[in-house]
């Protein structure tokens, strides 16, 4: 049995639980990763038809391209088994950069993809707002970071409502070559003033009428391929 690898960042929630951020161990955590990314509540992680390998040679390609990208593996309490991936990476250096031109060099993006449900059953209450608030606590470990920002698919109502509840704010939609997005948005500044307790949670923050009417027209610009 491998041993547990030693964590690179940890947030305390004061006796309610404890996030530990530790390196991807591609060949250890592949196979878990692959359960996760091709089931349907993962639609939008864009991995649904593919194998284990080509899950283990689509990391090892982002690695070996972007090493400034970093993969981390989010654990609960003393539990060394997998609860989140999370994907760190510069907004400045990313395509994004390319249709978002609010992007500033200090800025720091993530993707987070989180356990499906039944392996989250007997955790914390509310695990996913203490989640994204550990991964944005360690985006603003490095202190030349100073805004953090997240692009979910406008469609992703669960994560969009996730964000709200983390303190979040909402910044512009964007059309990309391969979806609509809703920039979220947190200061340094603004990270520090928020409570590390959940709120109750709400609807989302972007009316359904408005998701419909933006995913249409990234639909037809992608197909016009004004978008690319």
């Amino acid at each position: 049995m491998q041993a547990p690898l030693p964590p690179c960042h940890v947030t305390d929630f004061a006796g309610t639980c404890t996030i530990r951020l530790r390196p991807l161990d591609l060949e250890r955590d592949a196979p878990v990763l692959h359960d996760w990314v091709t089931r349907d509540y993962a639609e939008f992680w864009g991995m649904q038809g593919c194998s284990l390998d080509e899950l283990r040679a689509s990391y090892r390609s982002r690695i070996a391209k972007r090493p400034e990208h970093k993969l981390l593996i989010g654990t609960l309490d003393e539990s060394s088994e997998p609860l989140f991936l999370l994907e760190d990476y510069r907004p400045s250096q990313d395509p994004l950069a390319q249709h978002y031109k609010g992007v500033q060099p200090t800025d720091r993006g993530f993707h987070l993809l989180v356990a499906p449900p039944e392996q989250r059953k007997g955790s914390v209450r509310a695990i996913g707002f203490y989640i994204l608030t550990a991964a944005t606590d360690y985006l603003f470990s490095d202190p030349a970071v100073q805004r953090v920002i997240a692009e979910p698919d406008l469609r992703n109502e669960r994560m969009l409502i996730l964000c709200q509840q983390a303190g979040y704010e909402l910044g512009p939609v964007l059309h990309l070559p391969y979806k609509t997005a809703q920039i979220e948005v947190m200061t340094r500044e603004r990270f520090a003033t928020l409570s590390r307790r959940p709120p109750v949670r709400a609807a989302s923050p972007v009316p359904a009428s408005r998701v419909r009417r933006q995913v249409f027209i990234g639909k037809l610009l992608r197909k016009l391929r004004l978008v690319r």
